[in-house]
């Protein structure tokens, strides 16, 4: 807003600002009526203020001035245009410009501190989390100086989370457990300190309060409140979130256990057809498991690997039992019976939800080898799944240990020698080299 304009005088002793014109605008800024010709105006303007146009008098160019004007109470821009013995001063207010700019700035300044906090309430571990990491971004707010989080349970006031300042004394208490149940923000000078408390809903009940000391009370303005408002229901909605992550976490843990159990049973079922080979699907697994851990499997693929481990055999039950028992060696018409295993347990497996859809697939190929010299199908490499890999070796070594109804334990030593012998042919090398590894350093089935 333009404050006026004057013509002045130069005064080379720089004593006097000679007024030789003024505009109404001036006047009216000044507060005056009317001025004389060559009255001098230092007096009315700030001291300070008069010495710095006086300087820039006497520099032959126009030059601006921003300054804050205590007789003005704001800040004003002052541009002096020298012309021969004359200069022409224009007087213009910037407090509507600054204050449109610091609004801007502060709008600005909420507007990057949410997307700062996206982050927080995208994928928290719980809600503790999140309020922690508010208190951190919260102190980043201008004019606040410290900040405390707290829950009021059956009257009783406890802390969630604060910053390293904050200070909780008795008369805060009450305060808490008044807001508690009114529900409504405040704001009151406590200790010489503003103090803006912040009550936040979910579910439209008040669980948690914020309690802001502020240096100043014009640091409590729309932005502030807005931004608050919008804060409330980030964590209202990361509540909810929180929630049914839990419970989806708890009905994925429920479904696991009941996964478990009904592998347990599958796998049960073969050992109480084939009682010779009782515990072998649990040796693999255990074996397997720890092979693959080895192998750097994550969680996921150890667990798949470990169940496919303990029903590699479910085909087994599609095998007629005078088969799986015979004391002497089978026909050829019996062993190819006996290869139809790995088929019949895929199909048993195959309508399994995923990620447990992967254990058919492994089920079925457990009895590949790396020259393409196993069934049914005669894979090669590559082609052959690497927790098939695993349990085929896994498989091998409890198969020549333990007894058969045709022959009495090979012992661990023979199980050792056919896997050196046959890596890179039959069994993938990576993998027996890590079961070897296992057995030199104690590992043992029972």
């Amino acid at each position: 807003m333009n404050l006026g304009v004057i013509k002045c005088l130069k005064d080379k002793s720089k004593k006097d600002l000679r007024i030789l014109y003024a505009s109404e605008e001036f006047l009216q800024f000044l507060n005056v009526n009317e001025i004389s010709i060559f009255d001098d105006i230092s007096s009315r303007l700030d001291e300070d203020i008069v010495k710095k146009i006086k300087n820039l008098m006497f520099l032959n160019k126009p030059s601006r001035l921003f300054v804050y004007s205590v007789n003005f109470s704001g800040f004003i821009e002052i541009t002096v245009i020298p012309e021969g013995d004359f200069c022409w001063i224009v007087f213009s207010d910037l407090s509507e410009f600054l204050k449109k700019q610091y609004e801007m700035n502060r709008l600005d300044f909420f507007n990057k501190l949410e997307l700062e906090l996206l982050s927080v309430f995208i994928d928290p571990k719980d809600i503790f989390e999140v309020y922690n990491s508010l208190v951190e971004k919260f102190m980043k707010i201008d004019g606040v100086y410290s900040v405390g989080i707290f829950r009021v349970e059956n009257g009783v006031v406890k802390e969630i989370s604060s910053s390293k300042n904050f200070v909780y004394s008795d008369n805060l208490e009450l305060k808490l457990t008044e807001i508690y149940k009114n529900g409504k923000y405040y704001i009151e000078k406590i200790n010489g300190k503003y103090v803006l408390f912040f009550p936040i809903y979910h579910s439209n009940i008040v669980i948690e309060i914020v309690i802001f000391e502020l240096e100043d009370k014009k640091f409590f303005d729309e932005y502030l409140l807005n931004f608050l408002k919008e804060i409330e229901v980030a964590i209202s909605m990361t509540i909810d979130r929180i929630s049914l992550k839990n419970e989806i976490s708890r009905k994925n843990h429920q479904l696991l256990e009941a996964i478990d159990d009904i592998i347990e049973v599958m796998s049960k079922i073969v050992e109480l057809r084939d009682p010779y080979t009782a515990g072998h699907q649990k040796n693999v697994s255990r074996l397997s498991y720890e092979i693959g851990k080895r192998l750097g499997f994550d969680n996921e693929r150890l667990l798949i690997l470990k169940y496919a481990a303990l029903v590699h055999d479910i085909g087994k039950i599609g095998v007629p039992i005078e088969i799986l028992v015979k004391p002497s060696k089978l026909s050829d018409l019996e062993f190819n019976l006996i290869k139809e295993h790995p088929k019949i347990g895929y199909n048993l497996l195959s309508d399994l939800i995923s990620p447990y859809d992967k254990i058919s697939e492994i089920v079925l190929q457990h009895h590949e080898r790396i020259d393409g010299s196993g069934y049914p199908f005669g894979l090669k490499g590559d082609d052959i799944l690497m927790e098939s890999k695993v349990i085929a070796v896994a498989d091998t070594v409890d198969a020549m240990i333990s007894h058969r109804p045709y022959r009495p334990s090979l012992g661990l030593e023979k199980a050792i020698v056919e896997l050196k012998n046959n890596a890179r042919k039959k069994y993938d090398e990576k993998v027996v080299e890590v079961c070897l590894d296992l057995f030199n350093e104690g590992f043992k089935f029972y």
